[in-house]
């Protein structure tokens, strides 16, 4: 196993002209769009179990989420110039939103627009059972203010913009790739680590990481235990019914990957490491997750989620 990516801060600077991939796949009408740039420099070296791997990982979000919005990403090899630009990465992949527009907002704006974008059963529940009227996160930091990434905003309509919104680099140094399917011995699951990178862009992230005492809407849905929220980078889990139900737990050391990856009790694309030879896949726990902090799922009844005992 090998630490799949860890988040990064690079210097801003202007971003060179990219070239555009338009990936071949069949998109559901009114769901989420991701428009895919490249950085020049680099993806052209990119094999093809890589350039598959982000076609599949791409085609299988966006068949996830049935709210028509368009996110645009932008994909390296290696590196991804200006904001990866360091050399290689270490580990699998790098992920950099906070050198993109991230968007300060407050808990009521938050709280009012993940209720409309409520599109499942579970999805209302999970709001009802750990989204508050009043922000519960101040009662355990004074200073809590709300910050999102860009993507998140744009879907919960707290931004316009068409900028790039996430920089994704895969390594090139040291690790071979499978694209999908049956795994391949002595290789990852490129499609699965493109599902964990792409979707810590949309919001899946420790927002506190990068921004003291900022907080996201997946800090709603971080308990300690039943009844008991959570803060901080260790010791708690994932869930929508206000702990009661632990469906998975959060890695416990930031040190070695981000604070809301999966502890790798299963294979899953969202774990904090990537394993060899194992097809990692984006599950139902993964699913619930982003239903709930506001990619709604592509249908309207209640959902069936995986657990932790």
């Amino acid at each position: 196993m090998i630490s799949r990516r860890k988040l990064i801060r690079a210097s801003a600077g202007l971003i060179a002209a990219p070239f555009v991939l338009r990936l071949p796949r069949a998109r559901a009408s009114g769901n989420l769009v991701i428009n895919p740039s490249f950085d020049a420099a680099n993806w052209g070296s990119a094999p093809a179990a890589v350039t598959n791997g982000l076609a599949a990982a791409i085609s299988q979000i966006e068949a996830l989420v049935a709210i028509p919005v368009t996110i645009n990403l932008k994909f390296g090899y290696g590196a991804c110039a200006p904001f990866i630009s360091s050399g290689d990465v270490t580990g699998l992949a790098f992920t950099d939103w906070t050198e993109a527009t991230t968007v300060s907002t407050n808990y009521t704006a938050v709280r009012n627009a993940l209720i409309a974008n409520a599109k499942t059963t579970e999805a209302t529940n999970a709001i009802a059972a750990c989204v508050p009227s009043s922000d519960p996160i101040k009662a355990l930091d004074a200073s809590a203010t709300w910050r999102l990434t860009g993507a998140h905003a744009v879907l919960l309509g707290l931004l316009s913009t068409s900028a790039i919104l996430g920089y994704t680099a895969i390594t090139s140094s040291f690790t071979p790739f499978y694209p999908s399917g049956s795994p391949v011995a002595n290789a990852y699951d490129a499609t699965s680590v493109f599902m964990h990178e792409i979707t810590e862009s949309l919001g899946r992230v420790f927002i506190a990481s990068n921004f003291a005492s900022s907080y996201g809407p997946l800090d709603l849905f971080r308990w300690a235990s039943s009844g008991t929220r959570a803060i901080g980078s260790t010791g708690s889990y994932f869930s929508i019914d206000g702990g009661i139900t632990n469906i998975n737990d959060f890695w416990s050391n930031p040190s070695t990957a981000d604070a809301y990856d999966w502890s790798g009790n299963t294979p899953d694309s969202f774990n904090g490491r990537g394993t060899l030879g194992a097809s990692e896949p984006l599950s139902a726990g993964d699913q619930t997750l982003m239903d709930a902090i506001g990619w709604s799922a592509a249908n309207t009844g209640q959902q069936t989620f995986g657990f932790v005992q």
